[in-house]
């Protein structure tokens, strides 16, 4: 989960919305610029890993438990060229 998660960044250069319907894809929010996700927002910011949307076959845990997933919405919205300097000042932060 961990290495598909990260994939998806790299080659997204965003985060991926949580899964809030259970059907195993992400829940994000077009905003009305299919090609630019600056103004994407998530249907809310936690629920289970979005698996399909991750390219895996399962977002449970090895007890089959559905693996709980939250993201910060600046993650989401952000493109590749700026996502090291808004998770920098994530962390900072939180320090």
């Amino acid at each position: 989960m961990d290495y598909s998660l990260q994939g998806y960044i790299l080659s997204s250069g965003r985060c991926p919305c949580p899964d809030t319907d259970g059907d195993g894809e992400e829940n994000r929010v077009d905003n009305g610029t299919p090609a630019g996700p600056g103004d994407d927002t998530c249907s809310s910011c936690t629920g289970t890993l979005p698996h399909l949307t991750l390219g895996i076959s399962s977002g449970k845990d090895v007890w089959h438990n559905p693996e709980k997933y939250g993201v910060y919405e600046d993650l989401v919205k952000t493109t590749s060229s700026d996502f090291c300097d808004i998770l920098g000042s994530i962390i900072s932060f939180y320090g």
